[in-house]
């Protein structure tokens, strides 16, 4: 996933996504715009009719479009029936967002400001106003705060188990250094190996044992941030290999948050198409298409949907341009044009050495901020097991999935599998959140904390 994307953004249509009779009309556009590019490049439109074109988006979309093709069920022609946007998945970084989002609603409570170790102390120590656990509004600067705990408590989980200190400059284990590669990737899995058992991570069904609150808290905190970790490192580096895993992971974790989370039945139905359903061409199709490499090179990887995000803010802006002219013949010119207008501005400053404006810091997280976290869980030691420690957060295990019913979830994981097999479309009791505001708002606090991507 190191070869430079080409991304091309469609105009903005003018229907809402929440009627059936809207998202209609946009499939039908995106059905007669595929066989026009098709029979213009090639000829002919078999290969449409053979490969079809992956189509994703955020739940509500994936939701509206898999409905729209049961509607189209009984068409005469495959075009009507929409069969070549197939097959529908979910988008990545919405479930990534989602998951952020789920851990702060578990670990993060304004009345444990004075409680060592939590996430609410650490914002109010480290004095991060933005971040106050609604992550939608304000996505980049809790992922970086949260990034930053939790690297640090891993850092200190090595500490206490190796009996370590900051003041120790020596390499550990003693004389690595002049070992030989092969030697010291094998000692580092044994490490890595021995943290995650001594720890226990991502035990399901086995409740604590630990009656230190302050160590279930930060074990929990830990484990959940290292899956998030886990995460972006795959999106980063293009590994379609860990993408499956990953959702694996994130199933327990959103079925012990509720068994009606928004995005439990997103893993399973984008796990089971990928493994069960698809061919093992639209399989690597799905995987690689869930990612965008804007750059060229490794690890310069980011969601795809992120990009489109991306493209949304930048159609916005020209839509503010046009001022009272906000006709729907002028909104679809001008955000048509959008890429080539975004990318003559970016050549015409990067020519003239103009820099870019920004509203914030381009570091959220300082190198001050990290000294202050690490001399502080030294003295802390939140992993040095202290019975009757207490927390804010009394019921809380240090594993994320310890309170389980393991019967119930395969029992209701049973239930999902059946319906994804019968082209059901589930329509959860959790709120349907329509991530891509509306184009003709001005909604500043959800642009400004969108992260930046490669260019």
């Amino acid at each position: 996933m190191s070869q430079k994307s080409q991304v091309f953004q469609l105009p903005i249509q003018h229907k809402n996504e929440a009627k059936y009779e809207d998202i209609l009309d946009v499939m039908d556009s995106y059905e007669k715009l595929l066989q026009k590019t098709f029979q213009e490049s090639h000829g002919t439109v078999e290969l449409l009719d053979k490969f079809g074109v992956i189509t994703s988006g955020d739940q509500l979309t994936k939701v509206r479009f898999e409905g729209a093709k049961n509607l189209r069920l009984m068409s005469p022609t495959a075009s009507r029936r929409l069969e070549h946007l197939r097959p529908v998945v979910i988008e990545l970084w919405h479930l990534k967002q989602d998951y952020l989002e789920k851990t702060f609603k578990a670990l993060y409570k304004m009345d444990s400001l004075d409680k060592l170790g939590t996430l609410a102390f650490w914002r109010n120590r480290l004095k991060k106003t933005d971040v106050n656990g609604k992550v939608k509004g304000h996505f980049n600067s809790h992922s970086e705060f949260f990034k930053l705990i939790v690297r640090e408590l891993i850092c200190e989980q090595a500490f206490e188990l190796f009996n370590l200190n900051l003041e120790d400059n020596t390499p550990y284990p003693q004389n690595i250094c002049k070992a030989s590669r092969l030697t010291k990737e094998q000692k580092m899995r044994e490490l890595t190996s021995e943290v995650l058992d001594k720890f226990d991570v991502m035990r399901i069904g086995v409740p604590s044992e630990s009656n230190d609150e302050l160590y279930n808290y930060s074990t929990n905190l830990t484990i959940r941030g290292l899956h998030y970790l886990q995460m972006e490192d795959t999106i980063k580096e293009g590994d379609i290999s860990r993408i499956i895993l990953n959702l694996k992971v994130c199933i327990p974790i959103f079925f012990a948050h509720s068994c009606l989370s928004k995005y439990l039945f997103e893993c399973v139905d984008y796990i089971t198409k990928v493994s069960c359903f698809l061919s093992p061409l639209d399989k690597l199709r799905v995987l690689e298409g869930s990612m965008v490499n804007l750059r060229g090179g490794q690890g310069n990887n980011i969601e795809a949907d992120l990009v489109q995000e991306h493209s949304v803010r930048n159609q916005k802006e020209l839509i503010r341009g046009l001022g009272a002219n906000k006709s729907e013949t002028a909104i679809s010119a001008v955000t048509a044009a959008a890429p080539v207008i975004a990318k003559i501005c970016m050549n015409f400053d990067a020519e003239h050495n103009i820099p870019k404006k920004a509203s914030r810091h381009s570091k959220v997280i300082s190198t001050e901020d990290k000294k202050v976290v690490s001399e502080s869980l030294r003295k802390i030691r939140p992993f040095l097991i202290t019975n009757g420690r207490k927390c804010a957060f009394s019921n809380l295990l240090s594993q994320p999935c310890s309170n389980i019913n393991i019967t119930k979830m395969d029992i209701d994981l049973d239930v999902m599998l059946g319906r994804v097999g019968r082209g059901y479309i589930s329509v959860d009791n959790e709120e349907y959140d329509n991530d891509t505001a509306d184009v003709g708002t001005d909604n500043e606090e959800d642009e400004e904390e969108m992260p930046d991507i490669p260019l």
